[in-house]
């Protein structure tokens, strides 16, 4: 997984660069995370043309291991489909999503 450490604001910008479904992709970068000490997390999806059900459940899944740590999570989401996505699940009622990474940095302290 590729991620940016942005101090600014406490937060993490987290850039997958492979697929979330894989549990070996997520738990690395989580413990990184919870060590951290970082209030906030961007999962930046800008490059995902569609989210499978699998990378659905994985996003959900880190959504709860941060909420258990009082972090917070929030999404950008550039694609038609993964939008769609979000808003059929109701993922966008959990979580605030966001078109462009600068947009998630500026809304998120």
């Amino acid at each position: 997984m590729e991620k940016i450490i942005m101090d600014k604001n406490n937060t993490v910008v987290w850039v997958p660069t492979d697929e979330l479904e894989d549990p070996a992709n997520l738990k690395s970068p989580l413990e990184e995370f919870k060590k951290s000490g970082m209030q906030q997390v961007v999962l930046d999806l800008t490059a995902k043309e569609w989210l499978t059900s699998s990378e659905i459940g994985a996003v959900m899944w880190v959504f709860k291991e941060l909420e258990a740590l009082k972090a917070k999570l929030c999404l950008v989401a550039v694609s038609p489909f993964v939008l769609k996505t979000v808003k059929l699940t109701g993922i966008d009622q959990l979580l605030e999503v966001f078109d462009s990474r600068e947009s998630a940095l500026n809304q998120t302290h």
